[in-house]
């Protein structure tokens, strides 16, 4: 139901290590499937955006720039968890 759905999304993530150096790992047990993941910056550009399974995902955030990001996940019926993680080199 409509609930259901709210709850979801306000979903956070799981995300270590946090601050992060060359590398996140993003996890979400409460959604299956395929999903989009996309991480902005603080200005609202999008890093990222690739296809990933639910479960955990091995996030590369070498090239990231030092900062605050946020990560989205959105399963196939527009579900939706995030999270956010520091990138510090």
């Amino acid at each position: 139901d409509i609930d259901e759905v709210a709850d979801v999304s306000r979903q956070e993530l799981i995300l270590y290590p946090n601050p992060a150096d060359n590398h996140i790992r993003v996890v979400n047990e409460d959604m299956d499937g395929l999903l989009d993941i996309v991480i902005y910056d603080m200005t609202g550009r999008s890093m990222l955006t690739d296809h990933v399974q639910a479960g955990e995902v091995l996030i590369d955030t070498g090239e990231f720039p030092e900062g605050i990001y946020i990560i989205r996940l959105t399963d196939q019926m527009g579900r939706s968890a995030s999270g956010r993680m520091l990138v510090s080199h």
